[in-house]
């Protein structure tokens, strides 16, 4: 789900970006707030766990998000 999310949103967004109709933290912000609440949860625990420093306050590196939703979402997770 996360990687078809991932691979519908950034073609639009590369675009919108190259041709300054977006910030790059407005990306960040607005593929965040495309994902389901329950996922942003799980992924928000992990990105708390992996950065001492992380703040809710301002969009995270949609990179990250990434990184994060595929160790959390992963169909290897031992459960």
């Amino acid at each position: 789900e996360l990687l078809q999310y991932y691979q519908q949103f950034r073609p639009i967004a590369i675009w919108l970006i190259a041709n300054s109709k977006i910030s790059t933290c407005e990306h960040d912000r607005y593929f965040w707030q495309g994902l389901p609440h329950a996922v942003r949860l799980v992924i928000n625990q992990r990105l708390q766990l992996k950065d001492p420093n992380y703040t809710r306050s301002e969009a995270t590196d949609f990179e990250k998000v990434v990184e994060a939703g595929h160790f959390v979402l992963s169909d290897d997770a031992f459960d």
